[in-house]
């Protein structure tokens, strides 16, 4: 019996995950820029610059499990860049519903 982060066919299906999830994590993450970016302050740039640098983690260290073969590795950070998809998607619906009160709006 192969141990999964041995195993090829394990880690070939994880590497095939990997630019669907982080393509996804960036449109989120446009998407989320451009909202914030409605209603320009010094928090939100802020903001944005934390989430910019999460990011370029996640691609670092994705990068650095496909290297190295590691499928556990691999998987749990696809999971976890998945979450934080979802996290950005739902605060982004959020500060557009409260822009929109405010009179500021982005066009689609």
């Amino acid at each position: 019996m192969d141990v999964p982060f041995q195993n090829p066919d394990v880690l070939r299906l994880a590497e095939l995950q990997v630019n669907p999830i982080l393509d996804a994590l960036n449109n989120a993450f446009d998407e989320f820029s451009r909202v914030v970016k409605a209603r320009p302050s010094l928090t939100t740039a802020v903001i944005v610059e934390n989430i910019r640098e999460e990011l370029i983690g996640f691609v670092n260290v994705i990068t650095m499990q496909m290297n190295t073969g590691n499928v556990t590795g691999l998987v749990n950070h696809l999971l976890d860049a998945q979450n934080m998809t979802q996290k950005i998607i739902m605060v982004t619906r959020k500060i557009r519903f409260e822009n929109g009160c405010r009179g500021f709006h982005v066009t689609d």
